[in-house]
């Protein structure tokens, strides 16, 4: 990564803490900071760096003796372990059709989710809404956002990134969660 990347520092320092998704490519590792990932690349890399212990524990699961969360995994996947812990410690849930789609591309809104909710900060709850709602009326997302409309699954969590300073948008008043 170039030193004029918008997060050269932070891309940096994950990567000093090990807590950056790396590919061992021939010839050493890549931080691909500008390619897109997989959702079954991404929940790998939440569970490393949010839940090591548990992250520890898939070296040691049978799968043959766990009930399999999705019905479109891939049991000789080595990313399978993963997802599957992750979906136990509901971090993650599959699409509405009860698939977890491993090779698709992970979005904004997915990955704000899962990030709240591995590192418990929050869990997108009615009580943790209408708290966002009394307390920071201010905040939200669908005045502050174009592109965002409040019955979206991800809103509690766009929400709660918004008041925590996590997210700000772009400076087209577009928030992109779909990207």
């Amino acid at each position: 990564v170039e030193e004029d990347y918008w997060a050269f520092g932070l891309t940096n320092a994950l990567l000093d803490e090990g807590m950056y998704p790396v590919v061992v490519e021939e010839g050493g590792y890549n931080c691909r900071p500008l390619t897109k990932i997989t959702r079954k690349e991404f929940t790998t890399w939440l569970l490393k760096a949010y839940r090591p212990e548990d992250y520890a524990l898939v070296a040691e699961m049978d799968l043959s003796d766990v009930e399999i969360p999705f019905p479109d995994l891939d049991l000789d996947d080595p990313f399978t372990p993963y997802i599957v812990k992750a979906a136990e410690l509901d971090i993650i849930h599959g699409h509405p059709d009860g698939t977890f789609r491993t090779d698709l591309q992970i979005n904004r809104a997915e990955v704000l989710k899962n990030l709240l909710r591995s590192s418990q900060l929050f869990f997108g709850t009615p009580g943790e809404l209408l708290d966002l709602q009394l307390n920071h009326p201010g905040n939200m997302p669908i005045a502050l956002f174009s592109d965002v409309d409040a019955g979206e699954w991800y809103y509690p969590y766009l929400y709660f990134a918004v008041v925590d300073d996590i997210i700000e948008g772009y400076g087209d008043g577009t928030a992109r969660m779909g990207q």
